[in-house]
């Protein structure tokens, strides 16, 4: 895990727009924590609430998303909605 890190932060670094590669890799580690929870620490055998656990993680990944600056939906809106 520390090596994808790593890697990560050197492309992040030299390759990529900031403003899409950091949500991007929150999800994505939030994704892998809880894949590694499931897997490696047997959260599956202490989970009481499988829609909870679930609806944290889509919580976490919106939050994620509201306080970024990405906009999936910027194409989608009528530009003159609302003006007269």
């Amino acid at each position: 895990c520390g090596f994808v890190l790593g890697t990560s932060v050197v492309l992040q670094a030299t390759k990529t727009e900031q403003k899409l590669f950091v949500p991007i890799i929150s999800c994505a580690t939030q994704m892998v924590n809880a894949v590694t929870g499931l897997i490696l620490w047997e959260d599956w055998r202490v989970v009481q609430s499988w829609a909870g656990y679930a609806a944290m993680i889509v919580q976490i990944i919106v939050g994620v998303y509201l306080i970024s600056s990405l906009d999936f939906f910027e194409n989608t809106a009528e530009p003159n909605y609302g003006l007269r």
